[in-house]
């Protein structure tokens, strides 16, 4: 339950259902101007489809999102609906009927589009919310905890993969992704080093040069010196701090090491300097 709205979502047979009793326009979403909505039950073979659908429709609402909602258990059983709708039920159907009757028209003039099209416009808005994109990579994260979801998933890429358009298209975005990212002068650099190490004599240069310069004092005074700010700064993290405890522990347990470090100690100690 969000807002005023009650709806029902139940997974059965491999497949996640929407249950809904509130008016529903032909595109699946509530649309103001169409009195002769209805009631609606769709699945989903998907969770993130049933997630999208359910963004598109609360959105129709003009529900806002970020409101709280409630989570109830329910139990679905088949019962005589002439015996079992009281006049309750059907006085709110008629309050439902009415106040979609009584709706002002609005200056645009709504335009019924597919509904995979309103669905793809929609998550491409939401996604430039960087809170939306965190929570929706979140969501992912975890969904692949599971093993057979990571299964499923890889079988569908590989699907992908054997469909030549699809590699056609993606070939495509591949492409242009690169022809936005010469435009950058760091970038060509970048590439045509790249493109240099796979020369062997290039290579071997590179390496007598970096060779060269490890054996200048001065240089390596300043290397080592680059490589303590970054670990001084790297152990304001706690995270990083938890991980290069955890390193160390599990290299001390190795007995070869302890000793090499106690010897490394004991020649500092005799060291006056």
């Amino acid at each position: 339950m969000i807002g005023a709205i009650c709806s029902a979502v139940y997974y059965y047979n491999h497949t996640y259902y929407f249950f809904d009793t509130h008016s529903h326009s032909e595109c699946a979403l509530n649309n103001p101007l169409d009195s002769s909505g209805k009631s609606i039950l769709i699945g989903f073979a998907d969770l993130h489809d049933l997630l999208s659908y359910l963004y598109g429709f609360y959105t129709s609402l003009q529900i806002d999102l970020d409101s709280q909602f409630e989570i109830l258990p329910v139990c679905i059983s088949s019962k005589d609906t002439d015996k079992d709708v009281t006049k309750q039920i059907k006085n709110y159907f008629e309050d439902q009927k009415l106040r979609n009757t009584k709706q002002k028209k609005v200056s645009y003039q709504y335009m019924k589009v597919p509904k995979f099209v309103y669905m793809k416009n929609y998550m491409q808005k939401r996604r430039k919310n960087k809170q939306f994109k965190e929570k929706e990579l979140n969501a992912k994260r975890y969904s692949r905890k599971d093993k057979n979801y990571r299964k499923t998933e890889a079988h569908r890429k590989k699907s992908q993969r054997d469909n030549s358009d699809i590699r056609q298209m993606e070939r495509q975005r591949e492409l242009a992704a690169k022809r936005e990212a010469r435009k950058d002068e760091n970038y060509r650099r970048a590439e045509a080093e790249k493109e240099a190490r796979k020369d062997e004599n290039y290579r071997r240069a590179e390496a007598e040069s970096k060779k060269s310069q490890r054996d200048n004092p001065d240089l390596r005074r300043m290397e080592r010196q680059r490589e303590f700010v970054a670990k001084r700064e790297a152990r304001k993290n706690e995270d990083f701090k938890k991980t290069e405890l955890a390193a160390k522990r599990e290299v001390r347990k190795d007995k070869n090491y302890r000793r090499a470090e106690a010897e490394s100690k004991k020649s500092q100690r005799d060291n006056p300097d």
